[in-house]
């Protein structure tokens, strides 16, 4: 059977916060109204006392005005049992034969049996009088008044009880509603991430420890979105390994053919259009280049890695670039001076990432534009700065650019930063992008080792 939270934990608080008011307040009750009930009974000795060893007589005036004072009604009856003066009005007629308690303390007076005059109960008693006038005070106190005394007492605390009861009940079902109602939002939020959405929960409350377990539910959905996105990723992978090996396998064989064959032509005939051929060996080998890339964005396969200067990664890249930039009227700077000593380790896979990211920002840049290459340290750390004039990627792609497939080029595919990230990631880097100083810049960080002299 289920149990709901609200009633294992805050109907046995609200049942016992009920119960310790509702204790608190009869016992305060109680108090009181023994309290009140002793300064009644105060009173009426004071009276009585004075009735009884007064010096004066005990006429009907003086017994109204003690009346008066004590709620008690008095008989005076002289020593032959005669009624002389009283309260009641008129006399009953079966007083004479009522029992009466003779009783020298009138704080046992409410002990003594009640009786009957009229319609009207009374604590009962007789006393001997000790004044000028001898025979006995008969002391009848209303049963009725006796509970007024106490009840006017005890209502007070115990209505504050009540409503303090009824208090505590509604803060309770109150505190009970907002907490169950915050679990509720965070069961929901798991069972759409059970049935495979990964929104994030709004946080919302107070900083306590259900907003902790929002919290960690919200990072369970971080974390199941990236691994949504990592699978998208792996799957796209896949497809374009599966479609592009056979065709990048015979583009680059007949890439390497026409370098060899213009590499011929060179040799026989260096007098023709050398710097034409340059340019056409420098394109063929970046059709190499984008080839090997294509290839691995692939399944992982193990290369073989050679180091090689920072000033050797520059130089080559430049070397293949330097002609696409005339072309484009790009203006490119390279600059390696503050990390000469450094060596990258993997130059042939550094120099293919850094060219793909030196001709985005190229393309970005546009005829009249900027880019500037630089490479600094920290520790072991080596971070290269591609950085272009251009206005940077379209806010819709931002967040997602490192992503297979996502581009905004109508003739790209979106596997050249998939793949810098994959080359660089693999190596113990990693890359990012901002934008500084109305500059988009590319920074590609990895680790490094000093040139041995």
């Amino acid at each position: 059977m289920r149990q709901p939270l609200r009633r294992q934990i805050f109907l046995p608080f609200g049942i016992l916060a009920v119960a310790a008011t509702v204790g608190v307040a009869l016992i305060t009750a109680a108090v009181n109204a023994r309290s009140r009930q002793a300064e009644a009974l105060q009173r009426l000795r004071r009276v009585v006392e004075t009735l009884r060893t007064s010096q004066f007589p005990s006429t009907p005036t003086v017994l109204a005005q003690m009346h008066g004072l004590s709620d008690a009604e008095f008989i005076v009856r002289d020593a032959a049992g005669l009624v002389t003066a009283t309260t009641l009005d008129p006399p009953p007629a079966d007083f004479g034969v009522v029992p009466l308690s003779s009783n020298e303390a009138v704080d046992q007076l409410t002990a003594a049996p009640s009786v009957r005059l009229g319609e009207v109960d009374y604590f009962a008693a007789e006393f001997p009088r000790t004044g000028v006038e001898r025979g006995t005070l008969a002391v009848l106190y209303p049963v009725g008044m006796w509970r007024r005394i106490a009840w006017s007492a005890a209502w007070p605390p115990i209505t504050a009880g009540v409503v303090a009861s009824l208090a505590a009940l509604i803060m309770a079902r109150w505190i009970a509603g907002r907490f169950t109602r915050r679990l509720e939002a965070i069961r929901g939020q798991v069972l759409q991430i059970a049935a495979g959405s990964v929104d994030r929960l709004s946080l919302a409350g107070p900083d306590d420890e259900l907003l902790e377990l929002a919290s960690a539910v919200n990072s369970v959905s971080d974390l199941l979105r990236q691994h949504e996105r990592t699978v998208r990723q792996t799957e796209r992978m896949r497809l374009v390994a599966q479609l592009s090996s056979g065709l990048a396998h015979q583009l680059r064989n007949a890439a390497s053919g026409a370098r060899l064959a213009v590499q011929l032509v060179q040799r026989r005939h260096p007098e023709v259009a050398e710097r034409e051929l340059a340019v056409a060996l420098t394109q063929l080998e970046l059709i190499e280049d984008h080839i090997k890339r294509l290839l691995a964005v692939g399944p992982e396969r193990e290369t073989p890695r050679r180091p090689g200067s920072v000033d050797e990664l520059f130089r080559s890249v430049e070397e293949l670039v330097a002609p696409i930039s005339r072309h484009a009227g790009v203006a490119l700077q390279f600059d390696a001076s503050r990390v000469r000593s450094k060596l990258v380790p993997d130059l042939e896979g550094i120099r293919s990432g850094l060219l793909n990211v030196v001709i985005n920002g190229m393309e970005a840049a546009g005829r009249g534009g900027r880019v500037r290459v630089e490479a600094e340290a920290s520790g072991d750390s080596l971070s290269v700065n591609v950085s272009d004039s251009g206005s940077g990627p379209e806010p819709r792609i931002a967040e997602r650019i490192f992503e297979p497939f996502v581009t905004t080029k109508p003739e790209g595919v979106g596997l050249g930063l998939a793949y810098v990230k994959r080359l660089i990631e693999q190596l113990g880097g990693q890359v990012s992008w901002q934008r500084l100083d109305d500059q988009t810049q590319f920074t590609l960080r990895m680790p490094a080792t000093d040139v041995v002299p």
